[in-house]
C-alpha cells in the first residue's frame, strides 16, 4: 500500500509538473503575442490555458484518489466504495437533467422568438390592411366628389 502511495503521489506531482509546464509556455507565448501587439489574444490564450490547468489537476487528482480507494478496500471501504458509486451516479444524473434543462430553454427561447415574429408579421399585415381600406375610401370619396361635380356642370349646362 505505501508503493501505491508512492506511485500516485509521483503521479500526482508528475502531472502538476506537467501542468506548470504548459502554463509557462502559455505565458512565453503570451508574452511573445503582446510584444507582437496581440496582448488581448494573448491574455485570453493565457486565461484559457490557466483554466485547462487547473481543470487538469482536479480531473486527475480525483481520478487517482479514486484509483487508490478502489484497488485498496479494506471491510468498511466496500460500503464506502458503494457510496462512492452512488455519488458518481448521481452526479451523472444531475448532469444530465442539467442538460435536459438547457435544451428545454433553447427550445423554449426559439419558440418564443418564432412567436415574436409572427406578432410581428401580424402587425404588419394589420397595418396593410389599414392602408388598403384607408387607399379605398380616399378612392370612392374621389369618386363621389367626381360624379358631384359632373352633375353640377350637367344641371348648370342645362339652366
Amino acid at each position: 500500500m505505501a508503493g501505491e502511495a508512492d506511485q500516485t503521489a509521483a503521479a500526482t506531482a508528475a502531472a502538476t509538473a506537467a501542468a506548470a509546464a504548459a502554463t509557462a509556455a502559455a505565458a512565453a507565448a503570451a508574452s511573445t503575442a503582446a510584444a507582437t501587439g496581440g496582448d488581448m489574444g494573448a491574455a485570453g490564450l493565457l486565461l484559457v490555458l490557466q483554466q485547462q490547468q487547473q481543470d487538469f489537476l482536479l480531473f486527475h487528482t480525483a481520478d487517482l484518489m479514486l484509483l487508490l480507494f478502489f484497488e485498496n478496500p479494506t471491510e468498511g471501504e466496500e460500503e464506502g466504495e458503494q457510496q462512492v458509486l452512488l455519488l458518481l451516479l448521481l452526479l451523472q444524473e444531475q448532469q444530465h437533467q442539467q442538460q435536459q434543462q438547457q435544451l428545454l430553454l433553447q427550445q423554449q427561447q426559439e419558440f418564443l422568438f418564432l412567436l415574436l415574429v409572427l406578432l410581428l408579421l401580424l402587425v404588419l399585415l394589420k397595418q396593410q390592411q389599414q392602408q388598403q381600406q384607408q387607399q379605398q375610401q380616399q378612392q370612392q370619396q374621389q369618386q363621389q366628389q367626381q360624379q358631384q361635380q359632373q352633375q353640377q356642370q350637367q344641371q348648370g349646362g342645362l339652366i
